[in-house]
């Protein structure tokens, strides 16, 4: 097993993890960015509230009295538990993952790949279109090994860098 699965199986037992299976939901009413109404059934123990529910099934559901409004503070402790799981998650398996990208970095197999997305771009940067591409970028990395050709681009070294984060403009 390759690490990027050992990747997707951790962050699938993450969402399993967080996935709510509690029976405690209750119609909540929550404004949303326009300021409209929207309708959800939130979990009152962990707060996450999936997705939004009718307006019509909303208001037939709470016929008396005044809706709850959605607990935000809850679902926000909710998605900061996952996301720093997800964090130390990654920084747990980040070497091996990156074992594993520089050695098929060194692989045949990438070398062909290469050499194949540097002659379809006649060796100019698909990014700038003027310097030399003696790079191939992954835009995507989660495909490592079988890519498509939309997943990879030859660039120059300057911009793989800006790409990257590694020089700023």
């Amino acid at each position: 097993m390759s690490h990027f699965s050992i990747k997707q199986e951790a962050y699938a037992a993450i969402e399993a993890k967080y996935r709510c299976a509690h029976k405690t939901r209750e119609l909540r009413l929550r404004r949303i960015a326009d300021g409209r109404p929207a309708y959800y059934r939130q979990c009152i123990r962990c707060g996450h509230a999936g997705n939004a529910i009718s307006t019509k099934t909303g208001r037939a559901e709470f016929q008396s009295g005044a809706i709850p409004f959605f607990d935000d503070e809850l679902e926000h402790q909710w998605h900061a538990k996952k996301s720093a799981e997800y964090i130390a998650t990654y920084q747990k398996i980040e070497p091996s993952l990156r074992a594993e990208y520089d050695a098929y970095l060194a692989s045949d197999a990438w070398g062909a790949r290469r050499s194949i997305v540097l002659a379809r771009a006649r060796s100019i940067c698909e990014c700038c279109e003027y310097y030399s591409a003696t790079q191939v970028h992954h835009k995507i990395y989660e495909r490592i090994g079988q890519e498509l050709d939309t997943d990879l681009m030859a660039v120059c070294n300057f911009c793989h860098d800006l790409l990257h984060g590694r020089v700023a403009l």
